[in-house]
């Protein structure tokens, strides 16, 4: 019996020092998120992971910093990522369903791996995308992002032609479609320079350019804060520059 007792107890003591490992891996990882440092911080989640592969909030931790290293990869390693990523944010919904950030964020990897594709042929992804943005948008309708999202949805797929949309139940994209969920991105979250550029965007496309012309006035006398903003300045302003510039 005293055996039996020793035994749990030292089980316990390794159970506990592996908790207190995982959270300080994961505190590490968030810190190293905040300072842009997004490989270092997959690092220490996936460790964590290794250590404790049951937390669906580390699953998603983990599948949003592998979204965000996509977005600079290219080739094969970026479709790497973005299929990493998707496992994880799988993951973590089969833990947690009723999470509409990782719903989102799924939405996002999936709509990267092959939605805006200009020869994009797989009805079963678009499917998929537009379930989760609608549980997403059933659990938080506040999220600028899933807006946003389901606006590049309406655009990947309204491409296609009605004729071979509709029998597969996406009838519903449309160019309206896209620009109502643009525009309410844009309303909801008016400091996101990326959601303002794609609704100009799809202004441009609806052709209405004076109003295209008024977004990216407004996102070109923005002084940007990081590289990713001055590529979106950079975009808007080559856009403009076809539109003829300023009024």
């Amino acid at each position: 019996m005293k055996f039996l007792v020793v035994i749990l107890l030292f089980f316990l003591l390794v159970v506990g020092v592996s908790a207190d490992e995982v959270s300080e891996l994961v505190k590490s990882g968030d810190k190293l998120f905040r300072v842009g440092k997004y490989e270092d911080a997959l690092e220490k989640y996936e460790l964590a992971l290794s250590l404790s592969s049951k937390e669906a909030a580390l699953y998603f931790k983990a599948g949003k910093v592998l979204n965000i290293l996509a977005e600079d990869a290219v080739g094969k390693y970026r479709n790497d990522l973005y299929t990493k990523a998707s496992d994880y944010l799988s993951r973590s919904l089969l833990l947690d369903s009723e999470n509409p950030k990782a719903h989102i964020e799924l939405a996002r990897t999936l709509i990267k791996m092959g939605l805006l594709v200009p020869d994009w042929d797989n009805p079963a992804l678009a499917k998929r995308i537009k379930e989760e943005l609608d549980y997403a948008m059933k659990l938080d309708t506040k999220d600028p992002e899933g807006y946003y999202l389901l606006g590049l949805w309406h655009r990947g797929v309204r491409r296609r032609s009605i004729l071979w949309r509709r029998p597969l139940g996406l009838a519903e994209a449309s160019l309206d479609g896209e620009l109502k969920n643009l525009r309410k991105a844009v309303d909801m979250d008016p400091e996101n320079l990326l959601f303002r550029l794609e609704y100009a965007k799809s202004l441009v496309t609806a052709e209405r350019n004076d109003e295209a012309k008024l977004q990216l006035d407004r996102i070109i006398s923005h002084k940007p804060g990081d590289e990713n903003e001055e590529g979106i300045l950079k975009s808007a302003n080559e856009i403009l520059e076809k539109l003829g510039g300023k009024d």
